[in-house]
């Protein structure tokens, strides 16, 4: 088991290995899934073309994919023991 680093307020307690780093990268990950359709809000309110929209639906797909095992990876790297 790794030892755990107190953060500078010595509130919390990180772990030193992957498993730690996986869980910090937790938050991101969801962040990046959930802008992963903002694209295609903005162009359908620019009233772009169909070419475009679908552009941003594969793109936002993507992305939202990456975010949603970002967060699954970070979740089961968390409590997994």
């Amino acid at each position: 088991m790794a030892d755990a680093q107190l953060t500078p307020k010595g509130d919390r307690a990180v772990q030193a290995d992957v498993r730690g780093v996986l869980g910090t990268l937790t938050l991101p990950f969801l962040h990046v899934g959930m802008i992963g359709f903002l694209p295609i809000a903005i162009l359908y309110w620019l009233a772009a073309t169909d070419r475009h929209l679908r552009a941003a639906m594969i793109a936002g797909c993507v992305l939202t994919v990456a975010g949603t095992v970002g967060v699954t990876t970070g979740l089961v790297a968390i409590y997994s023991t």
